[in-house]
Formats: C-alpha cells, structure tokens, sequence
C-alpha cells in the first residue's frame, strides 16, 4: 500500500506541471470513480495546509 504522503506528493508534482480543473487533475493522478474519496480528502488536506489553491472563479487548482 502506498502511503498518503506519497499520494500527496503525486498531486503537488501534477499541479507543478500545470494548474488544471478538478477532474482533470484527477484523472492525471491516476484516480477513478472507486477511490475519488481517497482523492477529495488529499485534495482538501492540500487546500487546508495551503499547498493547494483553488481559484473559485476559473475553478482551476494551482500550487501555493
């Protein structure tokens, strides 16, 4: 099993590449349908350790 920090750290360097949409950050990462819990509790870890930004407007997700 892989860790959750790793998992984080797959997220950062996704979004290092490009700020991109909630879906299409999710399907970079690997995600799908049968574990996108695991993938909305990362994401809002990062938003929540200001890691992640999400402007509400573009409802694009960028690096901190």
């Amino acid at each position: 099993m892989v860790n959750t920090d790793s998992k984080k750290l797959n997220i950062l360097e996704v979004l290092k590449e490009t700020p991109m949409s909630y879906s299409d950050l999710k399907s970079k990462c690997g995600y799908r349908k049968e574990n996108s819990r695991e993938f909305v509790n990362l994401v809002k870890l990062g938003v929540r350790l200001n890691l992640i930004r999400l402007e509400r407007e573009s409802r694009i997700y960028r690096l901190s």
